[in-house]
């Protein structure tokens, strides 16, 4: 490890060398190019700026209808729409997340669309993005179900480490912590959770943690027992801190 450590750490100290004597090996001409091709970066990227806020970029707006979002669309490169329903909770927390992110990201577009205006682009009940399953009543009932689901698969893909009486308990614990409990809190940032919500998460974690022991509830043995023996913390406290604010 120490000769791997050295090693590049003499590669690094070389490319610098390297840099150093290219650039004293500079003269007047060869500033002068680099200066005239940073002056010529700094306009266009001010130019595009200027094209970013013409087109209404760097502000959270609302448009009308179908047709309006097209345009949008065909102006600008990047689009971020927010499609809300002006009866549920969870879409005034995302307006508020989006007006931060547009001031602060202004080469995105952002806009919002009543669902009520736009039929077509938002026909049917569940929407699937970046693996999270929106769905257009603004409850996740269907979005925990499947993401408890994913979690029994990577679960039973480790069953013979997990499941194994020669493994150490913490050792254990720690796969589940590192493994799969990720898989089943993707997107739970996001989530408007009930108490059914963290009671069916809750007892999905149970089931695992008490497998992986290999213990069943015949045998009397509280959750916090295990709990302490694996040094894993509640899933629904994981939810908790991790949720967006």
């Amino acid at each position: 490890m120490d000769q791997v450590i050295a090693q590049v750490a003499q590669n690094v100290e070389k490319q610098l060398d390297n840099e150093l004597e290219r650039l004293d090996a500079l003269d007047k001409d060869d500033i002068e190019v680099i200066r005239q091709q940073r002056i010529a970066e700094m306009k266009k990227r001010a130019s595009k700026k200027q094209e970013w806020m013409a087109n209404g970029h760097g502000e959270y707006t609302e448009i009308g209808d179908e047709k309006e979002f097209f345009t949008v669309c065909n102006k600008s490169e990047n689009v971020v729409c927010h499609f809300y329903k002006s009866d549920t909770p969870r879409c005034a927390i995302v307006d508020m997340h989006l007006k931060l992110l547009a001031k602060k990201h202004i080469e995105t577009r952002f806009v919002k669309l009543d669902v009520e205006r736009a039929p077509f682009l938002t026909v049917g009940e569940d929407f699937r993005y970046l693996g999270s399953l929106l769905q257009s009543d603004g409850s996740i009932d269907r979005d925990v179900t499947r993401r408890m689901n994913a979690g029994w698969m990577k679960w039973k893909q480790l069953t013979g480490t997990t499941c194994d009486r020669k493994m150490p308990i913490k050792i254990k614990g720690k796969i589940y912590k590192s493994v799969i409990r990720p898989v089943m809190l993707y997107g739970a940032e996001c989530w408007a959770t009930k108490v059914c919500d963290e009671k069916r998460m809750h007892v999905t974690e149970m089931r695992m943690l008490r497998w992986m022991c290999g213990v069943t509830r015949k045998d009397r043995i509280r959750n916090e027992y295990i709990r302490g023996s694996m040094k894993v913390a509640p899933i629904v406290e994981k939810m908790k801190s991790h949720r967006l604010s």
